[in-house]
């Protein structure tokens, strides 16, 4: 008789152990989950308050001009995209202001082009496309 409660003591204690075992490998699952979730969400939630607009696309010169309305952060470059081509340029002059501030782009190329999209990029996370110009609205510059 005393082996038999001998072995339900080991018993109950192999499976309480066992559970502790799920459960820490149900919690580190979790919180992975989790923890990458939200810096997710908080780098995104960056580019929520950046407004950029093209003001103007050139058609002889491709140059483009974009404007940045006041509110968000520091925006570290614009993801330009000219029919599906994308250029990077350095947005150091866009800075957020209470009016709205515009500098032109090269676009650097030689050929027409058909769609502009523009994108923030801030630290290592590109924004949504803030703004498309179509080739009907372009404008044409001596």
């Amino acid at each position: 008789m005393q082996k038999r409660a001998q072995s339900q003591i080991i018993t109950t204690i192999l499976i309480i152990l066992l559970v502790l075992a799920a459960i820490v490998i149900v919690w580190q699952v979790v919180r992975n989950t989790v923890e990458s979730g939200s810096k997710n969400i908080e780098e995104t939630s960056k580019c929520l308050s950046v407004q950029l607009t093209i003001d103007s696309v050139d058609k002889n010169g491709n140059l483009l001009k974009i404007s940045r309305g006041s509110g968000g952060g520091t925006i570290d470059s614009i993801k330009v995209i000219a029919d599906g081509t994308v250029k990077t340029t350095d947005a150091g002059a866009l800075t957020p202001l209470g009016n709205n501030w515009a500098a032109p782009y090269s676009l650097g190329t030689t050929t027409p082009i058909d769609t502009v999209q523009i994108a923030a990029v801030i630290g290592e996370t590109t924004c949504p496309i803030a703004d498309t110009e179509k080739a009907s609205n372009f404008i044409t510059t001596a």
